[in-house]
């Protein structure tokens, strides 16, 4: 049986191994200095009073039953790990999401190499830890970005090779039940996840060795471990029912009747103004990628999923508050790498008349 696999680069040159070491070691050379220049950035007052919440817990009152917030709890958590970890400083946040921000880097690079892109990983890499840190503290470090750097993890794991691909969809799943931790609009995410894989093979065109049901039970099954851990978790605490009281029947009491801000100015200034570059860029690479695969394939698919999970959060919250678009920046990132690297192989490939133009999929019998 002939089954699709990601398309690959011909052999690299040394000039194209050496931009690839040079990103590298951009990338390691950069992360001091970035993290230095993060810990300086005071906290926003949403992450300062996550901070108080947290040592609040140390101190014998947990979270909803000691103090009061209407967001999920798995923000709160992320700023008590931090604190246990680092200690009580004003920095210990930054720091613990300074690391969190290099793994979504990480993971955002693994993405496109599983997507098949050679130079696009390592200008992602090398990319989006100065884009994070100069974004400010009301985008980075906020609950939108840290969820959207969970899914893009989780989109990660779903590309995971055969030989561990339902431990990578189980990996995903749990990536997801966090991210809805922080963020709960965030369930789209899993929900996007479970109807691609539903999909037939042969319409997105990526390989998988087990069926559809073991595909789809294995990242339900993480999320539903991560539910149920925080649950538990709750119950043990004790305060399963405030939490229920104040994130859910508060919430929805407080802005049912409210009226939408002005959401479509927010689109605008955000994509028209502060991020034109980048969007420019992230579009050239979206129309340079899907012309490279001859349509819309998996990896592709997924990031253009969960620009659809920012988007639905954005206007289900219906603040009209910018950082809830900030789940953007990182698939703008990898967009924009995707650009860099189509220009870098359409340069290589006037240079050299036996690169052909771009590789197209191929069957492996």
């Amino acid at each position: 049986m002939s089954m699709l696999v990601p398309p690959a680069y011909a052999p690299a040159s040394g000039g194209a191994a050496l931009l690839r070491r040079g990103l590298l070691a951009l990338w390691l050379a950069s992360a001091p200095v970035l993290c230095l220049l993060w810990l300086k950035v005071e906290p926003s007052p949403d992450q300062a009073q996550f901070d108080y919440m947290a040592w609040m817990a140390t101190q014998g009152m947990p979270f909803y039953s000691g103090s009061f917030d209407m967001n999920w709890p798995g923000a709160m958590l992320l700023h008590l790990a931090a604190l246990r970890v680092f200690g009580p400083a004003p920095w210990a946040w930054h720091l613990a999401d300074f690391l969190l921000m290099q793994g979504v880097a990480i993971a955002a690079a693994a993405l496109l190499w599983r997507a098949g892109f050679r130079l696009a990983p390592f200008v992602a890499l090398a990319l989006y830890p100065p884009v994070y840190v100069t974004a400010g503290g009301w985008m980075a470090g906020q609950r939108d970005i840290i969820a959207t750097g969970l899914s893009v993890m989780a989109c990660c794991a779903m590309l995971a090779p055969a030989r561990r691909e339902l431990a990578g969809l189980a990996c995903a799943g749990m990536l997801v039940g966090a991210a809805v931790m922080v963020r709960p609009t965030c369930l789209s995410v899993l929900a996007g996840l479970l109807i691609i894989e539903a999909l037939p093979r042969a319409w997105i065109r990526w390989p998988r060795r087990h069926g559809t049901a073991a595909r789809l039970a294995a990242p339900a099954a993480g999320f539903a471990l991560v539910v149920l851990a925080v649950v538990l978790w709750a119950l043990a605490v004790g305060n399963l029912d405030d939490w229920y009281r104040q994130s859910v029947l508060f919430t929805a009491q407080v802005y049912a009747d409210e009226a939408p801000m002005a959401m479509g100015r927010t689109l605008l200034v955000l994509f028209g103004r502060w991020w034109h570059w980048m969007t420019l860029c992230g579009l050239a690479g979206l129309a340079l990628w899907i012309t490279r695969d001859r349509g819309l394939r998996y990896p592709l698919m997924l990031v253009l999923g969960l620009a659809g999970a920012v988007l639905l959060s954005f206007f289900a919250q219906g603040k009209g508050f910018g950082y809830h678009l900030a789940g953007f920046l990182p698939l703008l990132v990898m967009l924009t790498a995707v650009a860099l690297d189509r220009l870098a192989a359409a340069r290589r490939d006037a240079s050299d008349p036996r690169a052909g133009r771009w590789p197209a999929p191929r069957l492996w019998p």
